[in-house]
């Protein structure tokens, strides 16, 4: 496995630039490959699209939660310091609210 910093997202934010600018940041791209009515993806490229999706899948329901729960939308403030701020105060309050969840469900009363 490659080591640095990984960036994930849909196919849909793939394209030469952008690859360019995240090797020159240094990012491992874990980006998904796309099919074109002409190119099917190979057997190798659906293994690796699975692969993404999994761990994905395990993170999208968080922010998720804190997009829709936490308070409306995550990033509405004016100013990165601002922004940095409520991020920080709000991810260890949705941390707490997941493990309270995680245990009334470990405890059968969820």
């Amino acid at each position: 496995m490659s080591k640095g910093i990984w960036r994930w997202a849909d196919s849909a934010d793939r394209s030469a630039a952008i690859e360019a600018g995240l090797a020159d940041k240094g990012y491992t791209r874990r980006i998904h490959r796309r099919a074109a009515r002409t190119r099917p993806l190979s057997k190798r490229e659906q293994q690796g699209n699975t692969t993404r999706s999994r761990v994905r899948a395990r993170v999208a329901p968080v922010f998720a939660h804190q997009a829709t729960a936490m308070g409306g939308k995550l990033g509405r403030t004016i100013g990165i310091e601002r922004a940095k701020i409520k991020i920080g105060t709000q991810t260890p309050t949705d941390n707490m609210s997941r493990f309270a969840h995680l245990q009334g469900m470990a405890a059968g009363t969820a």
